[in-house]
């Protein structure tokens, strides 16, 4: 298409979409562009719509002109936008009263812009970034509009049904996500939301404007939001403005040090810098597990199972540690120049001096998200952690954080209930209780969590709202009791908080199997004066370790 453009005799546009699918294609367009950049000016223009992405060529957009296309950001701008794209006739709709058709399309549409705008939140808002388009938001009028005709009265089961687990919720690859879009749901859109006097939050801001009537009124309205966006509209706390702000720093400085590369040199280390730098490393990663010995005196017994995952961590750890020392050997082979520098083994270098754990590192180790420095340290503490227990034969309380796979120890405190008690696995559960301080533990006990979106609050025993500006707060030890699931009724109050392995709560692969973050889910209680979906739009989580 291109070559028929640049040989026709009149003008000729040409429009090529979605280039951001076409990686080897551009490398093939910049080559033959180059001829043209050589030759006088010809009657013919070439469009190329991308995504953001980091495989368009360089050469192109330096010689292109170049338009950018940004989604509104905040939910008073999101407002003024849907509604600009509406008609005068989706203010009126046959066979429903106009103030609560235009209550419900008030609510339809801040319901959009807010779940719109949570994405900014990071994982407090969505586990799994998510790009809701203005489609969803038409479908689900639409779907609204025929209701209003066809029926006298709205079935709420069915518009929930529609909306949220169908339309918006079918983008959904998360249950903990869909489970926080039908809480906001239900304070957006409901029997009871649609009451006079209702408030969506404490900030009056946001409440449906009584005196509207057109469209024009409604985009008034909208503009008078706050500048910055109340968190408690999107049912969290003050601590999340914290973590947009951090989420934006970070992403301003990584776009900086992108247009720094290359233009300004790195820093100029010395040969004898490097070579120290490398043998301190060297020293500071602890010696592998003896699994001849280990193997005689931890053996397989069907009561004690643990032994079996105490053998397989140290020998993933075992892995762990012989890629890292031979990957620092040949690296230090390299700068004395005894070996050749292969292209691993240049990228392993440049990860060390950003402070990044090498790819090559991280594809046989553990989820983490910690810098170089930070995650040699933390290494060496679930080192210590496992030496600890083979010192002592047997432990009762494990740090979870320290294990490859947290999953198996959960199985394994079933597992061997199970065969002590003559109990088929499949009719247990684990039952946790968040201990206090002088509480005796039990036969099994985890350690290592922190809490994100509230904190657990000891003196009451319930969980509570974050203090200040703090993010995390660490929960205390937390006993892990196997019950019969016949035996054993589930709380009332409680929110089923989920356990992650790292603040991201995205889907993770791993050459060791675990595909997933999620670990397990543990039910934390709440006081009688809190509902439980107020903790599930907080987006309250655990995590086994930070991010430093």
């Amino acid at each position: 298409m291109v070559e028929k453009g640049l040989g026709a005799k009149g003008a000729v546009w040409v429009v090529m979409q979605n280039c951001h699918f076409a990686k080897e294609y551009l490398q093939q367009l910049e080559k033959r562009l180059e001829e043209v950049y050589e030759e006088p000016k010809l009657p013919f223009r070439l469009w190329l719509t991308s995504m953001p992405t980091d495989n368009f060529p360089a050469t192109l957009l330096q010689n292109s002109v170049k338009v950018t296309y940004d989604h509104p950001k905040g939910v008073s701008r999101s407002m003024v936008n849907i509604y600009s794209k509406l008609d005068s006739e989706s203010f009126i709709v046959p066979g429903v009263k106009l103030p609560i058709w235009r209550k419900l399309l008030y609510k339809l549409v801040l319901f959009h812009a807010t779940i719109k705008e949570r994405c900014k939140f990071g994982t407090l808002g969505w586990n799994q970034p998510y790009d809701f388009l203005y489609s969803d938001f038409v479908d689900s009028l639409e779907l609204l509009k025929n209701y209003g005709k066809s029926y006298p009265v709205i079935s709420w089961d069915a518009v929930n049904y529609y909306i949220v687990e169908t339309n918006y919720g079918g983008r959904m690859i998360d249950p903990f996500d869909l489970r926080r879009l039908k809480a906001i749901f239900s304070d957006m859109i409901s029997e009871e939301a649609l009451r006079d006097g209702y408030m969506v939050c404490a900030n009056k801001a946001y409440n449906i404007p009584g005196e509207a009537r057109a469209k024009e009124q409604y985009i008034k309205h909208a503009r008078g939001f706050p500048q910055v966006d109340d968190p408690e509209l999107f049912g969290l706390n003050s601590t999340a403005q914290v973590t947009y702000s951090l989420k934006t720093s970070e992403q301003t400085l990584d776009a900086l040090s992108l247009l720094a590369f290359g233009a300004v040199p790195p820093p100029i280390e010395s040969k004898e810098e490097s070579e120290s730098r490398l043998e301190k490393l060297i020293e500071e990663i602890p010696a592998e597990f003896d699994m001849g010995e280990y193997t005689k005196k931890f053996p397989y017994k069907p009561t004690q199972c643990q032994n079996i995952v105490l053998l397989q961590e140290i020998r993933k750890y075992n892995n762990l540690l012989s890629v890292i020392r031979k990957s620092l050997i040949e690296a230090k082979a390299v700068m004395e120049g005894e070996s050749a520098l292969t292209t691993e083994m240049e990228s392993t270098v440049k990860s060390l001096q950003k402070n990044e754990v090498p790819i090559l590192w991280k594809e046989n180790s553990y989820p983490s998200l910690k810098p170089a420095s930070s995650w040699v340290k933390d290494l060496q503490r679930r080192i210590d952690f496992f030496q600890q227990w083979i010192g002592q034969g047997n432990v009762t309380d494990y740090w979870i954080s320290a294990f490859f796979s947290p999953q198996s120890l959960l199985t394994v405190i079933l597992r061997n209930y199970s065969q002590e008690k003559a109990v088929s696995i499949d009719l247990l559960r684990l039952k946790y209780k968040v201990l206090k301080k002088e509480e005796a533990h039990s036969e099994s006990n985890i350690y290592g969590l922190f809490i994100e979106g509230a904190r657990w609050n000891e003196k009451s025993g319930y969980l509570d709202e974050m203090r200040g500006k703090e993010r995390y707060s660490q929960m205390p030890m937390i006993s892990v009791k196997p019950v019969e699931i016949s035996s054993s009724e589930k709380d009332r109050e409680v929110y089923e908080c989920p356990v992650y392995s790292t603040e991201n709560r995205h889907e993770s692969y791993s050459i060791h199997g675990c595909t997933k973050t999620h670990i397990t889910s543990i039910d934390l209680p709440i006081s009688s004066k809190d509902m439980v979906k107020h903790w599930v739009k907080r987006g309250v989580a655990m995590v086994t370790q930070l991010n430093d």
